[in-house]
């Protein structure tokens, strides 16, 4: 796998930067071992699993297939959003940090003084 990687990365940067980008990858992927997929029950779930599941069998790790549920996904494209599931920031509001269980909230920046 990694001669390969080798071999496509070393027509576009510079050998120094290969070896990086190859450590780089031998340390995310260590990091690994089992690969998940999740179904969400469309058209090519089956092909996608089977694709999954190869890749788990060349990677040598574990293969998972969990069920999911599209909801979310869905409603978020299509704009089904309410304030239980979904964070909506207004004009001019920006994406701050919250110190409890919502993680996030919606903040109005405070405009810097007059100088």
């Amino acid at each position: 796998m990694f001669d390969a990687m080798r071999q496509d990365l070393a027509a576009r940067f510079d050998e120094e930067d290969v070896d990086f980008l190859i450590e780089s990858q031998r340390e995310q992927l260590a990091m690994h071992d089992t690969a998940t997929y999740i179904d969400l029950g469309t058209e090519t779930a089956l092909a996608e699993a089977e694709y999954a599941s190869k890749c788990a069998t060349f990677m040598d790790w574990k293969f998972e297939q969990r069920t999911g549920d599209p909801t979310l996904l869905k409603d978020l494209l299509w704009g089904n959003w309410d304030s239980d599931r979904f964070l909506i920031l207004e004009p001019g509001q920006q994406l701050g940090q919250a110190t409890d269980e919502s993680v996030m909230r919606a903040e109005t920046p405070t405009p810097p003084p007059a100088t």
